[in-house]
């Protein structure tokens, strides 16, 4: 959220490596796990400030760079918990937030395709990281068992595809919204 170091970062990299390839943009703020109607105005806007505003100032800078080499590829991570068959609920202003950062994404991939840049988003399901450190062991084996697979996802699983879709082998992908969930949400 902090303008000049988001400015001053990216100009270190390009005066060190001489040019950026990908992008992945991954943050958010403390996921509040109250109904929306409880949170007050600056609760609610905190999620945006990071997820969307933060994401903005990223791609800003990284954009023009990556359109000057004609190549480039971004990556945001939302979740699926905004995928339409999702029953995730309790969390706030989160799940506002990544819906707006997908139509960030969304934005972006349109503007930055004619450049050869793809824009994609990753949607990881439950992930036991230390965004969910405030629920139970049972709540995780609870998540583990309604899993069609029977797995939570891991941040490997993440970087997987994270990783695919930086890859030469992606280059027709953009514009999408990747779920990595082991089957609990489907759009088949």
């Amino acid at each position: 959220t902090d303008v000049s170091a988001v400015e001053g970062t990216i100009k270190s990299i390009i005066e060190k490596y001489g040019r950026i390839d990908a992008c992945v943009y991954s943050a958010i703020d403390t996921l509040i796990r109250k109904k929306i109607i409880e949170l007050d105005a600056l609760a609610f806007k905190a999620p945006f400030d990071v997820a969307v505003f933060g994401a903005h100032t990223v791609l800003k800078s990284v954009a023009p760079i990556m359109q000057k080499q004609k190549k480039g590829r971004i990556v945001g991570i939302t979740t699926a918990a905004i995928e339409p068959n999702s029953t995730s609920s309790r969390m706030g202003a989160y799940i506002p937030a990544k819906y707006a950062l997908r139509g960030l994404l969304r934005e972006y991939a349109k503007e930055l395709a004619p450049f050869d840049i793809t824009v994609n988003a990753v949607a990881p399901g439950f992930v036991a990281t230390a965004l969910n450190n405030d629920l139970p062991q049972q709540m995780v084996e609870l998540v583990r068992e309604k899993n069609p697979m029977k797995k939570v996802v891991s941040p490997e699983d993440v970087a997987n595809v994270v990783a695919f879709l930086c890859s030469d082998g992606a280059s027709s992908l953009t514009g999408l919204s990747i779920p990595v969930t082991y089957g609990e949400t489907m759009n088949l």
